[in-house]
């Protein structure tokens, strides 16, 4: 009588365990840290973007290196903020990284016209994006708009 009961349990156990085997999770979103970007005033300044993607079973999980980066053209007034400006690697690192002049402000009213960094994570065929603003002033007297 104790052998089936165990027996029982056992096998409960693992249909238990068994059932949760293999399961996968749907992305749900991805979360970019700074979610405001960054301001670059001078050539070389970096920052580092951090993407966390969050599934169906409320995990989280660090995605940066599987992610990836584009960077969009500025708005800027005047074509003062050429491409080339500010890149992204794969590892999320931001770098002002032209020996250009640039500026993402608007020279009268201090209105931010960023490059969009569009970050994208695709997992199991689903995927997130979100759009981080990186602004630029470099250029002599430009309005950081503070």
């Amino acid at each position: 009588m104790v052998r089936r009961v165990l027996a029982g349990l056992c096998v409960g156990v693992m249909c238990i365990f068994g059932a949760s085997c293999g399961q996968t999770y749907k992305l749900e979103s991805i979360a970019v840290t700074p979610s405001t970007g960054y301001s670059f005033k001078a050539l070389g300044d970096t920052g580092a973007l951090v993407v966390v993607a969050t599934f169906s079973n409320t995990k989280t999980s660090v995605v940066t290196g599987s992610s990836t980066y584009q960077v969009g053209s500025s708005t800027a007034p005047n074509n003062a903020a050429p491409l080339g400006v500010v890149t992204v690697d794969k590892s999320g690192m931001v770098i002002n990284s032209s020996t250009l002049v640039a500026c993402t402000y608007d020279p009268v009213s201090g209105a931010p016209y960023p490059y969009p960094v569009t970050v994208t994570y695709i997992e199991n065929g689903v995927t997130a994006t979100k759009i981080v603003p990186i602004n630029v002033s470099t250029a002599p007297g430009c309005n950081s708009g503070a």
